[in-house]
């Protein structure tokens, strides 16, 4: 554990959403606004509101990237998931002479702990055990702060591998949800290069704001996917105040990636700042 993981975990829940909001403006130069919980206003705010004070009796299989595929399922249809090879408990269950010759390894309990092998053979598997060990025995919760970790049964799901490449990446749609309503739509390109991001409105015009990295100067057409991927998104976050419903849309088909419930812990800078508050009016608490 390093001394940022050891912070996290002995930070309680209110000093470290104060401290991270302001870290982390500061850091990508931005002067914070103060963060005010009592009467929030701005997108940020109200997303940190929300993870101290709004308690969704499921979030917990929202959160558990194995569960929910039972909720997506129930909600829009089975087409939409990636299919499962196996579900494993701990890292000796795992054979890589039984996996296919690519695939993905997700900790189901925590955010961003996935492993891409596009192929097992050039996949240091003694590397990847260990660094699975370690997330299955990490509670996510001690990390982000956000309740709907705190008690999922850690797991590590194998799913099959989404190709793409170089050329034709895969592109992750992000798509803001409020009260049920699809509003704006995140893609981020060149994630391992040079990371840039934009928005759209759910007509594809591109917006003038972007959150923690650049705005991208290439521009993506609009998907052929993007109508029912606005459904989609719409029927999996209308019981929550806020969701980011996160789907690709790969050789033509849509496929479900996660739900988010506080977009960036609530710490993201905006730039321009003034959208936070755009953002924010959508929010209604």
């Amino acid at each position: 554990m390093n001394w940022k993981e050891l912070l996290m975990r002995l930070m309680r829940d209110r000093f470290y959403n104060h401290f991270f909001y302001y870290y982390l403006h500061l850091k990508k130069g931005q002067f914070p606004k103060i963060l005010n919980l009592k009467n929030p206003t701005t997108f940020n705010e109200k997303t940190i509101w929300l993870k101290v004070n709004q308690r969704y009796v499921n979030a917990h299989i929202i959160a558990d990237k194995v569960l929910v595929k039972n909720f997506v399922k129930q909600k829009v249809g089975e087409k939409y998931l990636i299919p499962n090879i196996a579900v494993f408990g701990n890292v000796s269950q795992i054979e890589i002479d039984k996996l296919p010759a690519s695939f993905v390894l997700k900790a189901n309990h925590g955010s961003g702990w996935n492993i891409i092998c596009p192929d097992k053979k050039e996949c240091n598997m003694d590397a990847v055990k260990k660094k699975l060990s370690k997330w299955l025995n990490t509670n996510y919760y001690d990390i982000g702060k956000e309740y709907q970790y705190r008690d999922i049964v850690p797991m590590i799901l194998c799913e099959a591998y989404m190709e793409d490449s170089k050329e034709n990446p895969l592109i992750d749609y992000k798509i803001f949800c409020f009260s049920g309503k699809p509003a704006f739509i995140q893609v981020d390109l060149d994630r391992h290069i040079n990371h840039t991001r934009n928005f759209y409105d759910i007509k594809w015009n591109l917006l003038p704001f972007t959150t923690l990295y650049p705005l991208g100067k290439r521009r993506l057409p609009r998907p052929d996917g993007l109508d029912e991927m606005l459904f989609i998104a719409e029927k999996l976050s209308d019981e929550f105040k806020f969701a980011r419903i996160d789907l690709f849309f790969h050789n033509r088909e849509i496929y479900f990636g996660e739900i988010t419930l506080h977009h960036g812990g609530g710490f993201e800078p905006f730039i321009p700042s003034e959208y936070d508050y755009v953002l924010g009016n959508y929010i209604t608490l």
